[in-house]
């Protein structure tokens, strides 16, 4: 895995891009199967929340809903001549009916997101004692030469 370099901003455009080349992709190749933009969405949310930096971990599972609800609009069947308000009425039940793909991604994320700031927790907390020791060492040599 590449080191984690996106922010916050760039995790949620990631997501978007790959969210809207998922579902044209799906659209264009098979007509809008919900199971293809289903793992498209997993896939993107395992990216999302492996690629982001550790000061923005909470932004991966709130990016990756709002990506797979932009993707799902561009997917949503729809004739040109439909209102922009009837496009994004008929979102709701597109949502609902894909709701398990959703809720699937974004636990996906908050479990790769927990295991990461645990992962930084742990790492943080071996680096302080052991600049606990090292210090606790030069007091001990200190106090030996005086």
């Amino acid at each position: 895995m590449p080191r984690a370099r996106l922010t916050a901003l760039g995790c949620g455009l990631l997501g978007v891009l790959l969210m809207l080349l998922a579902s044209a992709a799906d659209k264009w190749l098979l007509g809008g199967s919900p199971a293809l933009y289903g793992g498209a969405f997993l896939v993107t949310s395992l990216f999302c929340a492996c690629w982001v930096r550790p000061t923005d971990l909470v932004a991966a599972p709130v990016a990756v809903p709002l990506a797979f609800t932009a993707g799902l609009f561009l997917l949503n069947d729809g004739t040109p001549d439909q209102a922009l308000t009837e496009r994004v009425t008929n979102l709701f039940p597109a949502l609902a009916v894909n709701a398990v793909w959703l809720y699937a991604g974004t636990l996906l994320a908050v479990l790769v997101v927990a295991v990461r700031k645990v992962a930084l927790m742990v790492q943080q907390s071996r680096v302080r004692a052991l600049m606990e020791a090292e210090d606790a060492e030069d007091e001990a040599a200190e106090a030996e030469q005086r």
